[in-house]
């Protein structure tokens, strides 16, 4: 694994800056790209009008395509990523709470 990406709600900022610092520690060569990074390399790119969604739909494209997706289970936005990834017969998935 030598990138990964965290998306979670604005107001889960403060968290996964701290979950970044501490894998980064753990594993330095570990690329991770929050979604605020991703936020701030697409604002001046997208319709400001519809940033949030287009932002969004970023997000949920990203975690398609991914090799692996941990999600939450009460998200509908990880329910989505996950009914996505099962139309296409893409597996690799993991409820978050099956860590935990």
């Amino acid at each position: 694994l030598s990138k990964q990406s965290l998306k979670s709600p604005p107001s889960d900022n403060p968290f996964v800056q701290n979950l970044t610092n501490f894998l980064q520690q753990i594993e330095p060569n570990l690329q991770i790209i929050q979604e605020k990074e991703i936020a701030e390399f697409s604002r001046s790119r997208l319709d400001n009008e519809f940033f949030d969604t287009q932002l969004s739909l970023i997000s949920q494209e990203l975690a398609f395509s991914s090799d692996f997706y941990f999600y939450s289970n009460p998200s509908t936005w990880s329910t989505n990523v996950v009914l996505e990834r099962l139309a296409a017969n893409v597996f690799g998935e993991r409820m978050i709470l099956d860590f935990v």
